[in-house]
C-alpha cells in the first residue's frame, strides 16, 4: 500500500478515536454482552498492543519506513490493563 506520512497519522489517529469509543462506550458494559465478543475485543486489543513492536526494525520505523504507532499500541495496552480484571 502506498501511504503518505499524512495519511499513515491520519489512518492511526482514527484507530485511536475508535478505540477511545470502544474503552468508553462499549467495555464498561462487558458484564452485559457476549462473552466471546468480548473476548475478540480483548484479543483486538492485545492484538494492536503488540502489532507494532513485532513489525519494528531498530530504525524506529514500520516496514514502509513510516513511524512506528506506538501512540495506538500503548492505548491498547493500556485498555487493556484497565479493562482486564473486569
Amino acid at each position: 500500500e502506498n501511504q503518505t506520512l499524512e495519511q499513515h497519522q491520519a489512518d492511526e489517529a482514527l484507530d485511536i478515536k475508535l478505540l477511545r469509543m470502544i474503552r468508553e462506550e462499549i467495555l464498561p458494559h462487558s458484564g452485559a454482552l457476549p462473552k466471546d465478543f468480548m473476548a475478540r475485543v480483548m484479543a483486538l486489543l492485545n492484538r494492536g498492543s503488540i502489532h507494532s513492536a513485532a513489525d519494528a526494525t531498530f530504525s524506529g520505523t514500520d516496514a514502509n519506513g513510516f513511524p512506528l504507532r506506538e501512540e495506538f499500541a500503548k492505548s491498547c495496552f493500556e485498555t487493556l490493563l484497565q479493562f482486564s480484571f473486569v
